[in-house]
């Protein structure tokens, strides 16, 4: 999954990069922990694949897990820029979930190998 990880990682840096070039940069700032797990993923993986390491699945789960708790901990502080309570529901809930999602498909495929 290392393509796969790089590929959401570039995919979400653009979103980024196009929000700031909109002169959005609230999106933008909203739209960073997106990128957390997926470059947790992808360093984990270069990690193991450049210097020979032989990190084991639970390693790589770890890595997994502690960036999806640096992500959602850091909407839960850009949540604050929301102005209404729905909104700030609506981010938290479309936003972690995805990164939850894409947490648990990462572990997935770590312990399932294709």
């Amino acid at each position: 999954m290392l393509v796969e990880s790089i590929a959401i990682f570039m995919v979400l840096l653009v979103m980024v990069f196009l929000f700031l070039r909109a002169h959005k940069r609230d999106y933008a700032i909203s739209a960073i922990p997106l990128t957390i797990v997926p470059l947790m993923h992808t360093l984990t993986q270069l990690l193991g694949e450049i210097k020979s390491l032989h990190l084991s699945p639970d390693i790589r789960a770890a890595a997994d897990v502690l960036g999806l708790a640096i992500a959602v901990a850091m909407m839960g502080m850009f949540c604050t820029r929301c102005r209404t309570r729905r909104s700030k529901y609506a981010y938290l809930l479309l936003c972690g979930g995805f990164v939850t999602a894409l947490t648990i498909i990462f572990i997935y495929n770590t312990y399932v190998p294709a």
